[in-house]
């Protein structure tokens, strides 16, 4: 048996109207806003009550009115005062959330009483930081059960089923499970408690820029925030001494401190970090490097465990001396030293507790013992500071306690039944690849021995600080050519960022790199202006920049008031206007490439209006602010390229059928000068507005026919739509590249985009992001929301929100029909394993694979993806497979996907003319179905395919009479279901083979029809009791769908769950898109 889906009914946005939204809501109670967002949450009487309001000012009157009906929700917001980034971000965020009814009281404060206020928990909104690798997640994290930041009182009022003290727990027992597996498994149930109870809202993931002469080259980033390492660097032509202008914990660079390894602030960690070095080192993705230690080795312990290190052998100090497993102890000594392993001094992190002892063993080899599992102490040894070793040469005396290697200042410090007397040290001396050569000040010079003991006098500035390079460092290879590389670094101090940007430009500056020396605007004029002369480069996300939310004070102390304020703020815009657009957005609480980070969190934490608005006040709809020139903020960014003010697309042009219904679907017929690339008939009830667009191509469009369009936007559902190779974009446009610096996905290499040359040419462009050029912009799995979000963004970009909210309702209530038909069979209907066939191939096969939208309908109609565990590398939606691994799996089923290129027929002769396939159980019992292929992208489609798919399994499954389920006979040899599923009742007639006979097996379903008409045919007593059995089900089935219509008439014609919590029910399913066509 064959069933074809065609278009109907099925795929029409369903009008919602409020109505039916108010007495859902009454009806679950708990999903309207909570007391604290005040006022009634039922429709009022003034206002128009239906979604299809007359009028733009209609909504307008009804929104004010009603925001105004709710009263006004009061917060506060604490910052530094003197901040003017703070500042302007507050402005920002205090603006945006003015459209929602929030109104925020601004509290700038200086440090300390910013200090106080988040340690008590005295605000509702403050700024905060995580604290970047190596630190994330662990150590800020465990931060949070301390009232030392903004961390504790964000987290304090969390509820179940994850409260302050499972959280808690929930840390403590991550950081002592040994298993990575399990391990992963709790960072993720953290983190995913964190984001669901929204105690955060995360803004942007800093990252470090470097600007540094283009005479200069070999810098890469390190992989702490202020680590900027140096010794790469060479000279193409110039002096070997470098000036650097370096960000700092002070912003501009101020002074290096004391250069004291075992000490905090004024010391510097990048100068520090140049310096001293310590047992191992922290690199790329949370791999812990050798260091100091060659290897290292944990064995368990009865009490815990014991981590032996086998030392770097023929590393020497600047000073001469040498290291050895005697030199470490004698750090160890003095740094973890008893009264010192508290709060206030060393104790801010674990690692201090964790040690209860350390041993020379021999002359390289060093133990250390804990009290218990601990996974993050290798990670901790890494830190810039405590821990980095000091040339024993350099203290003054062995005592730990009598004359410890603390700051002088630090007095006597008592604690553990211990006192310590801090006595300092002698002198700069690490392992470190620089060597500290002096300070230099505007009234005298500081060598490596006054550096660590003298402080400025009042009036006193830095002017200057020198550094040269190890020439002994152990790194080194024994061929190093000196002469290719700096020798020298001068660390100079400036008054104002903008002397920076003037001494880089001038040539009397070489480097400045990190979060400090230059403003946001300046860093772009530079990009922008001055490439020949200066490189600007970016790390990789280093931390995030957050606002905890306090979930212990009204009214944040309400989860829904929280997420009002998540999804309120836009961040695009924000980043845009505070930081020159020079940071990515964040979404989540760490970046995805720290260690247990990369988790899939939902629903986004992003700026969400029209979430932000049903929240507020249930059923309202958004409006897109404007200014006078009716130029809209929409902010949004697609596959890693920025669009910003804009005016409506006028002219937009589609490349992909899956664009053109999107853009039909949202009644925007009107914008389009063209459309092109139909993969099969357009949906039926959008075929009158599509004749209405300019049909430019059946395929892609030559670049002559496209410009005649002059289009103003392009909107594409695959990559291939702008690359050079489908349509020679170069012609006008000039040369095309990626749209961002990565490896392209395709593995063809001539497979450009165009896509920046063409939003530089002034043509914006949109495509679907599981077809991302990079892998870094395609979301790892494609889920429903993936979906929304698109249909959001064009609605948003053509201001048509209502018609995007609509077009949503109407997929989400597609995927609830499909859960119903599952439901209906329960437990009694098998799970078929069905194979996606896309296209045919002779060796390899190109099927649905893990990750994309074919596997989100694949698992929404209550089937199993045959490949489910394909692609997962790579963020595949189809994949090729051999033969025989399809062959070995023998799926229940296989869907046909029908294209002009390659269509249904054509793979079914294969599959029965091919030896090894036609012994398989799907095609000796004619399990087949065959699936348009515009309804396997992710597009307006896909619920009402899952839908047509879902009562399909019921039939294959359970052996019901097609007719039984409401399937009809049409004219011609099958059967049509009122959802669209067509059914041939034997096999078609291909190239002139008749596949009924050709291919093995008969057909399985029938109808009760067809077999009681049939006089001439006797019945088995098996059909005779599959008919019986069918009939039985059908009147089940026909009872249920009775009180499912009765359902639906009390619900005004319509059956509705809320905006949220269908879209939560909808989304529980993942799937992403490959590489088609």
């Amino acid at each position: 048996m064959a069933i074809h889906i065609q278009p109907s009914s099925v795929g029409r946005p369903t009008t919602i109207e409020t109505p039916a939204m108010a007495s859902d809501q009454k009806r679950r109670g708990l999903h309207g806003a909570p007391r604290s967002l005040g006022g009634d949450m039922s429709p009022r009487n003034d206002c128009p009550n239906g979604i299809e309001f007359a009028a733009f000012w209609m909504v307008v009157c009804c929104m004010i009115a009603s925001i105004a009906s709710l009263g006004t929700i009061e917060v506060d917001f604490v910052f530094l005062e003197d901040h003017p980034f703070q500042r302007s971000m507050e402005e920002g965020i205090r603006d945006d959330l003015a459209a929602f009814g929030v109104t925020v009281r601004a509290r700038p404060l200086d440090k300390e009483a910013l200090n106080e206020a988040m340690q008590t928990g005295d605000f509702h909104m403050a700024f905060t930081e995580s604290w970047g690798p190596p630190y994330d997640p662990h150590s800020y994290v465990a931060s949070f059960r301390v009232a030392d930041e903004a961390g504790l009182a964000a987290t304090s009022g969390m509820r179940e089923p994850m409260t302050k003290a499972r959280l808690d727990e929930t840390i403590t027992q991550v950081l002592q499970e040994e298993n990575t597996v399990a391990r992963a498994q709790i960072w993720e149930r953290i983190l995913k408690s964190l984001h669901d109870q929204a105690v955060f809202l995360p803004v942007s993931y800093h990252q470090n820029p470097a600007v540094f002469n283009n005479r200069l080259e070999g810098f890469t980033f390190g992989h702490q925030q202020f680590d900027y390492p140096m010794e790469q660097i060479t000279a193409r032509f110039g002096s070997q001494v470098a000036v650097v202008s370096p960000g700092a914990q002070t912003g501009l660079f101020r002074d290096v401190g004391f250069m004291h390894p075992h000490a905090y602030r004024p010391n510097e960690f990048f100068a520090n970090n140049w310096v001293y070095e310590g047992l191992v080192a922290y690199a790329a993705d949370g791999t812990i490097i050798p260091a100091l230690a060659e290897s290292w080795e944990t064995t368990d312990t009865e009490n815990g465990q014991r981590i032996r290190f086998q030392l770097r052998q023929n590393v020497k100090f600047h000073d001469g001396s040498a290291w050895n497993a005697s030199v470490a102890k004698l750090n160890f000594d003095h740094i973890l030293a008893g009264p010192l392993t508290g709060g206030d001094y060393h104790g801010w992190y674990e690692l201090p507790a964790k040690i209860t002892r350390w041993d020379v063993v021999d002359d390289y080899t060093f133990d250390i013992f804990t009290n218990g599992v601990y996974y993050p102490l290798l990670q901790e040894l890494s830190y810039i500071r405590p821990l980095r070793m000091l040339s024993s040469e350099m203290f003054k005396g062995d005592s730990p306690l009598e004359q410890n290697s603390c700051p002088e200042n630090w007095g006597t410090v008592e604690g553990n039944g211990a006192a310590v007397t801090c006595a300092g040290i002698l002198g700069v001396a690490g392992t470190g690849p620089w060597k500290f050569i002096q300070k230099v000040t505007n009234t005298r010079t500081l060598d490596e021995k006054q550096v660590v003991s003298t402080a400025l006098d009042e009036g006193e500035v830095v002017s200057e600080v020198r550094f040269g390079r190890n020439l002994d460092h152990w790194k080194l290879p024994s061929n190093f050519e000196a002469e290719r590389y700096l020798q020298e670094l001068i660390v100079k101090t400036y008054d104002e960022h903008d002397e920076v940007q003037d001494a880089l430009l001038s040539g009397g500056l070489d480097i400045a790199v990190g979060g400090g020396p230059l403003q946001a605007n300046a860093i772009r004029t530079i990009q922008e202006d001055h490439g020949n002369l200066l490189t600007v480069m970016f790390s990789p996300p280093l931390n995030t920049r957050l606002i905890a939310l306090n979930s212990m004070k009204a009214p944040l102390d309400s989860e829904e008031v929280r997420k009002l304020i998540v999804h309120g703020v836009n961040k695009e815009k924000i980043i845009e206007e505070t930081l020159g657009g020079l940071e990515e957005k964040a979404v989540t609480i760490f970046p995805s490439d720290l260690p247990y980070t990369n988790v899939t969190l939902l629903p986004v934490m992003d700026y969400d209006p029209e979430k932000a608005f049903m929240i507020r006040h249930h059923g309202l709809v958004t409006l897109d602010a404007r200014n006078d020139t009716g130029v809209r903020e929409i902010g949004i960014k697609n596959c890693g390229l920025r669009y910003w003010s804009r005016r409506i697309p006028r002219r937009a042009v589609t490349l992909n059928q899956g664009a053109t219904e999107v853009m039909l679907a949202l009644g925007l017929s009107e914008n389009m000068a063209g459309t092109a690339y139909i993969d099969d008939n357009i949906w039926e009830e959008y075929q009158s507005d599509y004749l209405s667009v300019p049909i430019l191509a059946s395929r892609y469009p030559d670049i002559d026919t496209l410009w005649g369009a002059q289009p103003d936007f392009l909107y594409g559902s695959y990559g291939s739509a702008f690359s050079d190779r489908s349509i020679n974009y170069s012609k006008v446009i000039g040369p095309c590249t990626i749209a961002e610096e990565g490896q392209h996905v395709d593995s063809q290499d001539d497979w450009s985009s165009c896509r920046g040359a063409l939003h530089n040419f002034g043509i914006h462009t949109y495509l679907q992001e599981p077809y991302c050029e990079t892998n870094q912009h395609r979301p790892e799995k494609v889920t429903v929301q993936t979906l929304f979000s698109e249909v959001w963004e064009i609605a948003n970009i053509f201001d048509v929100m209502e018609a995007g909210r609509i077009l949503i309702n109407s997929v989400v209530q597609h995927f609830a029909d499909a859960q119903d038909v599952q439901a209906s069979v329960g437990s009694n209907l098998p799970q078929l394993d069905l194979l996606w066939l896309d296209s045919w191939g002779d060796s390899e096969p190109f099927v649905g694979a893990c990750c994309g939208s074919v596997n989100l309908i694949i698992e929404n109609s209550g089937a199993h993806n045959t490949f489910d565990d394909l692609g997962i590398d790579t963020q595949r939606s189809w994949a090729r497979t051999p033969w025989e691994d399809v062959i070995e799996r023998d799926p229940d089923i296989i869907v046909l996907v029908d294209a002009v290129w390659d269509t249904a027929d054509s793979k079914l002769l294969n599959l029965c003319n091919k030896t090894e396939t036609r012994a398989m159980r799907a095609v000796q019992n004619r399990q087949f179905i065959v699936v348009p292929f515009s309804g396997t992208t992710l597009g307006v489609r896909i619920g009402a395919v899952a839908y047509n798919l879902a009562e399909a399994m019921v039939a294959l499954a359970r052996g019901v009479p097609l007719q039984e389920v409401d399937f009809q006979p049409v004219e011609g040899n099958g059967f049509l279901s009122s959802s669209g599923v067509f059914v041939y009742e034997n096999l078609p007639a291909v190239e002139g083979i008749d596949l009924d006979t050709f291919c093995p097996g008969t057909n399985a379903i029938s109808t009760a029809e067809s077999s009681n008409n049939e006089g001439s045919k006797s019945l088995s007593g098996g059909a005779i009791a599959g008919i019986v059995i069918g009939c039985v089900a059908a009147l089940v089935i026909a009872l249920m769908a009775i009180l499912y219509m009765r359902k639906r008439s009390s619900n005004g014609g319509v059956k509705w769950e809320s905006s949220l919590k269908s879209m939560e029910h909808a989304i529980s399913k993942n799937g992403i898109d490959g590489d088609q066509p």
